[in-house]
C-alpha cells in the first residue's frame, strides 16, 4: 500500500479517521492524501458568476486556513502526506484523484452506532463506498494505537460475493495480512455440515485462478445471530478490522440482508472495511 485518502469535514470523526490513517501509513510506509471538499450549493450556482466566483474564492481560503490548522497533529509529523481542498457537488470528482494518484484505500470516519443510518444511508461516506472502486475503511471510534495485522471478511459463501472476496484476499496479500472468511450459523438460515462443505467448495471453485492460489482460513461459528456470530469470531481470533461485500447501487443492501448488515456494521468495535461488486 503506497497511497491512502482521507476525505475530512473537520469533524472529530474525520480526526479519529486521519489518526488511524497515520496508523496505517506507518506501517505500510504509505503517503496520506488529505482531502476537504467545498459543496457549492444551487442558491450560489444561480447567482450572478462574479458573485458566485467572490463566494468560492472565500469559501476556498476559509476552507484551507481551517484545513491547514486541522492537520496539525504531532502523529503527523514524521509522515508523508499533502493536502487538497476542491470545489465537489457530487462524488464522481473523487474518482479524479483516485485515478491520478492510484489511490489503495480510503480511510472515512463515522458517527458511531447511532448514527449508522447516516453513515450508510444517503450520507457522505455512504455515498463514497456506493463509488469507489477500491476498498473504504470505515472507523466510529478513535483508537490511539492500531496495527492492521489480521482481517476477518463475514461472508455467507454465496456465489454472489466471491467478486468481493477474491478483491480483498488479493488486496490483503498485497499487504501481508492474513484474512479469515467468517461463516455463521444461525437458526434463521441454519446449513448442515454436508450442505455447508459443499457451499464452500462451490465457492472456492468461484474463485479465479489467482485467488486460489492465496491461502486464508476459514471460521465457522454457531450463533442467534450473524452479528453477534461475526463479533465473536473477531474477539475469539484477536482479529483487527471486518470486511464486508457492498454492492454498487444499493450500498450494504446485499450483503445477507440490509438489516444484519446494518447490526454489524453498527456493533462492530473495530474498523469496517468494504468491497464493492459491480
Amino acid at each position: 500500500m503506497k497511497h491512502i485518502l482521507i476525505p475530512v469535514d473537520f469533524s472529530v470523526f474525520s480526526e479519529n479517521a486521519l489518526l488511524m490513517a497515520s496508523h496505517i501509513a506507518r506501517q505500510q510506509n504509505a503517503t496520506l492524501h488529505i482531502i476537504h471538499m467545498i459543496g457549492v450549493m444551487g442558491a450560489i450556482l444561480d447567482r450572478e458568476e462574479d458573485k458566485t466566483s467572490q463566494e468560492v474564492i472565500y469559501k476556498m481560503e476559509a476552507a484551507q486556513k481551517e484545513l491547514s490548522t486541522f492537520v496539525d497533529k504531532e502523529y503527523l509529523k514524521d509522515l508523508e502526506y499533502n493536502t487538497t481542498i476542491t470545489k465537489a457537488i457530487d462524488f464522481e470528482q473523487l474518482h479524479t484523484l483516485i485515478k491520478d494518484v492510484t489511490i489503495d484505500l480510503i480511510i472515512m470516519g463515522s458517527k458511531g452506532a447511532s448514527g449508522i443510518k447516516e453513515l450508510f444511508i444517503g450520507s457522505n461516506t455512504e455515498k463514497v463506498i456506493r463509488h469507489s472502486t477500491i476498498p473504504v475503511m470505515v472507523i466510529k471510534e478513535k483508537i490511539e494505537n492500531f496495527t492492521l495485522s489480521s482481517v476477518a471478511f463475514a461472508t455467507d459463501f454465496s456465489l454472489y460475493s466471491v467478486e468481493a472476496f477474491q478483491k480483498a484476499i488479493v488486496f490483503f496479500k498485497q499487504l501481508h495480512i492474513p484474512i479469515t472468511a467468517v461463516y455463521v450459523n444461525y437458526p434463521n438460515q441454519f446449513m448442515s455440515t454436508a450442505g455447508l462443505k459443499e457451499k464452500i467448495t462451490n465457492f472456492k471453485k468461484a474463485l479465479t485462478k489467482e485467488a486460489q492460489t492465496i491461502d486464508f482460513s476459514i471460521e465457522i461459528i454457531n450463533e442467534y445471530s450473524v452479528e453477534a456470530g461475526v463479533t465473536y469470531a473477531c474477539e475469539q481470533l484477536k482479529i483487527d478490522a471486518i470486511s464486508i461485500a457492498t454492492e454498487g447501487r444499493k450500498g450494504l443492501d446485499h450483503f445477507f440482508n440490509h438489516s444484519v448488515s446494518e447490526k454489524l456494521a453498527n456493533h462492530a468495535s473495530i474498523p469496517v472495511i468494504t468491497f464493492r461488486l459491480k
